[in-house]
């Protein structure tokens, strides 16, 4: 008993597939019904089997989320936090509205963040500022309000901030690390 009770414990708590999690991504944005989205994604089949927008590594990890200009809708889910091989997550150009989910700031490996000409709305999560190893990191053309979080300017290996066109007030964080003369920054 006690076995069966860890093992269903483990499964509800760590047991999640990133299929279940880019499934769930799909019923948030309506895919099943989105053209754009072929092939579909569907549980019959593997993310890594040549999904649309989804790039996997050589070990059957999902690395990549391109579902940029796809005509999304709905909202960002929190799930898409538990993608933890995730290097590069590129939502840009579509309809998706709400908050930018405070999970995101679980994706240690990730190194580009494109949520730009969206309609997304409230402040940016604090917690983007645990993602060490973004590089690029693009919300223009948004609803985001609030100040600019300090935690990003710890960002050593950030390059790109683009926060244009929203209504971000306040100081610029000071930066801490090595940024290169390359950066670009657009407020």
């Amino acid at each position: 008993v006690y076995l069966l009770l860890t093992t269903v414990i483990w499964f509800h708590t760590c047991g999640v597939t990133e299929q279940e999690i880019l499934l769930e991504c799909c019923e948030a944005w309506s895919c099943t019904t989105n053209s754009n989205f072929d092939p579909p994604w569907t549980s019959g089949t593997d993310p890594c089997s040549g999904w649309y927008g989804i790039v996997c590594d050589s070990s059957g990890q999902v690395t990549r989320v391109y579902t940029n200009s796809s005509g999304i809708t709905g909202t960002i889910p929190a799930a898409l936090g538990n993608l933890s091989n995730l290097e590069g997550l590129y939502l840009y150009q579509n309809s998706l509205a709400g908050t930018i989910p405070a999970a995101l700031g679980h994706l240690s490996n990730l190194e580009g963040l494109g949520l730009y000409q969206n309609s997304l709305t409230g402040t940016i999560p604090a917690a983007l500022g645990n993602l060490s190893n973004l590089e690029y990191l693009v919300l223009y053309q948004n609803s985001l309000t609030g100040t600019l979080p300090a935690v990003l300017g710890t960002l050593s290996n950030l390059e790109t901030l683009d926060l244009s066109q929203n209504s971000i007030t306040g100081t610029i964080p000071e930066v801490r690390g090595n940024y290169s003369t390359s950066a670009t920054l657009d407020l």
